[in-house]
């Protein structure tokens, strides 16, 4: 590979902005439009958008499931080579859905989780 190649990619590969996206199921509505309170089950949610990224139980036998969206924005300072080492190179954004199940595995409730701006990693 030639010399001005390999800088060109080098240089391209710094300049161009990325946004890292996950779970990009719960942020369709015709998909989150499908599943109904009281009627849908775990198997129908499942097979609309997958498993879920968190899973908690209550006293009364209740479960929640939560799907989350994590997106991570590259800030400024993260195209500066000498700078970049010492910033915070991304701003992340967590978006999700959450869905609480009865006894019998049909869901409950549905509801979405704000977006929120978070210092520290997510869980995928």
């Amino acid at each position: 590979m030639s010399l001005r190649l390999s800088c060109f990619l080098i240089f391209s590969a710094l300049l161009l902005p990325a946004c890292v996206t996950t779970a990009a199921k719960i942020t369709d509505p015709s998909r989150t439009a499908k599943i109904e309170a009281d009627k849908s089950t775990k198997s129908d949610v499942i097979a609309l958008l997958g498993l879920p990224a968190r899973v908690s139980r209550g006293d009364a036998g209740q479960e929640a499931w939560e799907y989350l969206r994590v997106t991570e924005i590259p800030k400024a300072a993260s195209y500066l080579p000498l700078i970049r080492a010492f910033a915070d190179g991304f701003e992340v954004e967590a978006r999700g859905l959450r869905l609480t199940f009865d006894q019998n595995d049909v869901v409950k409730n549905l509801e979405p989780i704000p977006p929120q701006v978070v210092k520290e990693p997510v869980p995928y």
